[in-house]
């Protein structure tokens, strides 16, 4: 199992959650496949799981507010959380990634390295535990996009 971890901002979530795509001001999706996980956490909580669906492209196509992020990878949501539902990074998924990146997991969060195989396994079995509210969210994203932009 091949498994990445970020951290993003509510908007910046659900922006990836509508338009289906991952992005990034860099060129480093050379070695992502389809099939890669890719978790994004928002406020030390798991906002989504999601799969790579196809190959890296580059765009000049504006979707994300704050930037333009033209370095971007298909990928579709396998789980969401509405903010009051989303599994709690502390305990499990922290030790976990204390486990396979040391103290300064911090640091494998911004440059999205892949997390050691049973490190990703005990992560994604963590969050297969939660009831995911990922219809919900995707029927009302332009709703909660609102209000994360006020």
């Amino acid at each position: 199992m091949r498994l990445r971890i970020t951290k993003i901002d509510e908007e910046h979530f659900l922006t990836c959650l509508k338009f289906g795509k991952w992005g990034s001001k860099q060129a480093r999706f050379s070695n992502w496949l389809v099939g890669d996980l890719l978790v994004l956490l928002v406020d030390k909580a798991v906002a989504g799981m999601a799969e790579v669906s196809g190959p890296f492209e580059v765009s000049q196509q504006r979707i994300w507010r704050d930037a333009l992020y033209p370095y971007r990878i298909s990928i579709q949501f396998l789980y969401a959380f509405l903010p009051h539902s989303r599994p709690p990074t502390d305990g499990g998924i922290k030790n976990a990634l204390k486990s396979s990146w040391g103290p300064y997991y911090g640091l494998g969060m911004v440059s999205q390295r892949l997390v050691d195989p049973d490190c990703a396994q005990r992560i994604v079995e963590a969050i297969r535990t939660h009831h995911s509210d990922l219809d919900e969210v995707q029927q009302k994203i332009d709703q909660l996009l609102r209000e994360a932009k006020a």
